[in-house]
């Protein structure tokens, strides 16, 4: 039984380019993103006003003034948007209703101006990839904040989101925050999804992966009304050929001796347990009605969703946004994304909801599967860790370059422990799969960014690109645990995580690219780093590293 039996909203599909703020590139890039007619109506509109305002002295001028500030905020001019506001001030006493018009427009168009550094200069677009790891989350909040600080930021309109599972969570939750309080409102939000270390410790989950009580009761009773199930339950010729079994081992004294715990164990199982009519009811009561999941996430009128502002995410100035969930019926991954004022929605990607989200992240048997637009899904994570098959394809021109890709792995084998209860043994289950495919997808995306750099241009299967990535790396000393103090630790961690790899990208990375570029080859780090020069820049060699060296 699925999830939910609504659909969210269908498909809608859009492009668009921008351009590139590096000074190498501002002749081949314009330097503003184009206002929308609907923005431009706008202001011609309550220009009109202005100008009709009551003909009180000095108006006249003062609108002449105002209109001519505007224009100067459309063309993007430093200072305008305060410059404009107080030239319109100045209308107030003479004509309130044409001022109030005027600063509406003003900051409507200042809305869609493209976000600059402190020098005046158009951020880098970047690409920052979060994957999936559940209870390892604190490491991406911690790194945000770690490049946040270090002034790379992926809040603005030219930056893409590529998530995956818990990755998708953060990312959707991080930029419908207000601004400014991204990162707080995002450790905010999870702090109330994880459980205080008190409570955690007798009580091992989460606090929203409940149970689907009323679902759980409906598929109990289809599966009571169904004649066959006890038809099944009850197999004359099976009870009778166990029963001769286990006389037939009672009978001989030698076997009493070869009877091992083992032996006995599978007996019990097969000679007991799998004969009897009500634990064979019981057992298929449990394990084959329809419920494919132990906690169900998405209802339509869940609180804990609604406080998620997904309206938010279509705003101005925000970043291209997508995450993937698998497909059931296409039996490929299907990618979500916002609808973006400056990018809109790319072709074949549907739109984010409660639903996509909920879907990307519900890992089989742990979670319920969810409908969404018609289809039914599932974590995606485990078939892509963080959609690198199209990410060059779709956000990589040559009028627009994807210059750097920068991204974060939570999970990873040195992660492990050797469990010491049912839940570390289940943690590990999910976790050391997530690890290996991840770390292997990342490998294999660097592979194929040179070898396609290396193909003639009739047959790339990708544009040529020769940007820089980025790997941070994976911190080793948290756990699994739905705990504060996991997730505390977590978010330290993946800061100091995000400042080394930051160390890494300020010291190497125009070095190293401008000789890659020359080279036609993309720039790695730290993989195109040697030990010393890792170690040059006060930062520790990674685990891997160091048995490399050892094993010399």
């Amino acid at each position: 039984m699925s999830s939910d039996r609504s659909d969210t909203s269908g498909k809608d599909s859009k492009g668009g380019k921008s351009g590139r703020g590096a000074d190498a590139q501002s002749e081949r890039s314009p330097q503003r993103a184009p206002i929308e007619p609907r923005t431009q109506a706008t202001s011609t509109e309550q220009s009109a006003r202005v100008q009709s305002a009551p003909d009180h002295a000095g108006v006249a001028a003062v609108a002449s003034a105002a209109i001519e500030a505007i224009k100067n905020l459309a063309a993007n001019a430093p200072g305008a948007t305060s410059a404009a506001i107080e030239t319109i001030k100045e209308i107030a006493e003479k004509a309130p209703s044409a001022a109030t018009a005027a600063i509406e427009a003003i900051k409507e168009i200042a809305e869609s101006v493209p976000s600059t550094t402190s020098d005046g200069e158009k951020p880098r677009k970047r690409a920052i990839c979060l994957a999936g790891g559940g209870p390892a989350v604190g490491l991406h909040i911690g790194a945000l904040e770690g490049l946040k600080g270090k002034g790379i930021d992926f809040g603005n309109e030219r930056s893409i989101w590529a998530l995956s599972c818990i990755g998708a969570w953060v990312g959707v939750v991080y930029n419908q925050a207000e601004k400014n309080r991204e990162i707080e409102a995002t450790y905010d939000f999870f702090h109330n999804v994880f459980r205080d270390d008190k409570s955690f410790q007798s009580f091992p989950t989460n606090t929203i992966f409940a149970p689907d009580w009323a679902g759980c009761a409906e598929a109990a009773w289809n599966f009571l009304l169904e004649p066959e199930h006890y038809k099944n339950a009850f197999l004359p010729r099976h009870i009778m050929e166990s029963y001769l079994y286990t006389l037939s081992v009672l009978r001989d004294r030698k076997n009493w001796r070869t009877f091992s715990e083992g032996e006995f164990n599978r007996w019990a199982l097969n000679h007991v347990l799998a004969v009897n009519p009500a634990v064979r009811f019981l057992t298929a009561l449990l394990y084959k009605s329809e419920i494919d999941g132990r906690a169900r996430l998405y209802y339509t009128d869940s609180k804990f969703l609604k406080d998620i502002k997904f309206e938010e995410l279509d705003r101005r100035g925000k970043p291209y946004i997508f995450h993937n969930a698998f497909n059931f019926a296409r039996e490929d991954i299907d990618l979500f994304a916002n609808k973006s004022p400056k990018w809109g929605r790319l072709e074949g990607h549907r739109a984010i909801s409660a639903a996509s989200l909920c879907a990307c992240s519900a890992l089989p048997f742990i979670e319920q599967t969810v409908r969404a637009d018609g289809n039914v899904y599932c974590e995606g994570a485990l078939v892509d860790t963080v959609n690198f098959k199209t990410l060059l394809k779709d956000h990589h021109h040559p009028d627009d370059p994807l210059e750097e890709i920068w991204i974060n792995r939570i999970v990873d084998v040195r992660q492990i422990r050797k469990p010491k209860n049912m839940h570390d043994a289940l943690a590990n289950l999910c976790q050391l799969f997530a690890a290996t495919v991840g770390e292997d997808d990342v490998k294999l995306f660097k592979f194929h960014v040179q070898e396609n750099n290396r193909l003639p241009e009739h047959e790339r299967k990708a544009p040529k690109w020769t940007g820089t990535i980025v790997e941070i790396q994976v911190d080793d000393q948290i756990d699994f645990h739905w705990s504060h103090e996991n997730l505390n630790r977590g978010r330290k961690n993946g800061a100091a995580a995000a400042e080394n790899a930051h160390k890494l990208y300020e010291m190497y990375n125009e070095r190293y690219r401008e000789k890659n570029e020359k080279e036609g080859k993309a720039t790695m780090i730290p993989d195109d780093l040697t030990d010393k020069e890792i170690e040059d820049a006060r930062v520790p060699l990674s685990p891997k590293r160091l048995r490399e060296r050892q094993a010399k």
